[in-house]
């Protein structure tokens, strides 16, 4: 069930939606695309409404909102993804995309990442994530792969302390 790229002792720590978004992320960049997958494995991941994360719903075109459809949604509380590190680093991943500078998206990145500065793991886990989309999304979403690549090389690069 571990997608190839994200360590099981990271995988554990996952809620139910982000492990069913890196799951099916890794589906789509082997170009499986059918509605089932997304509602057998939201059942598996128990997700409560895996619709929220769709950007496509069609029977054999599904497939997972990107980073610039979620926006500023699925950024409060009561959704799945809330305080999540995946929601994080995909809402940086928006904000590169974007154009907007990088000192601004590594401050909304340090805001989003809960104990971002006291636990190292979390830090790992962006980067982990950042370098997992960059290699998905290549063939899917190029220009999101990219912002992705240049997060991780952020957060990697980045001075603590």
């Amino acid at each position: 069930m571990v997608p190839e790229g994200i360590p099981d002792r990271h995988w554990k720590e996952y809620t139910g939606a982000e492990r069913f978004y890196l799951k099916l992320l890794d589906l789509e960049a082997k170009g499986l695309k059918t509605l089932d997958n997304y509602q057998n494995f939201a059942k598996a991941f128990k997700v409560r409404d895996f619709r929220i994360l769709m950007g496509n719903q069609k029977a054999n075109e599904a497939r997972l909102r990107s980073a610039v459809e979620f926006g500023k949604n699925e950024m409060s509380e009561g959704s799945e993804l809330h305080q999540s590190v995946l929601r994080a680093v995909l809402y940086a991943i928006m904000e590169l995309a974007g154009n907007m500078d990088g000192d601004d998206v590594l401050a909304h990145l340090i805001l989003n990442v809960p104990d971002y500065y006291s636990n190292q793991t979390q830090r790992e886990r962006v980067v982990e994530l950042a370098d997992y989309l960059a290699r998905k999304l290549e063939t899917l979403r190029p220009d999101e792969a990219s912002a992705a690549r240049v997060l991780r090389e952020m957060v990697k690069n980045q001075r603590l302390g």
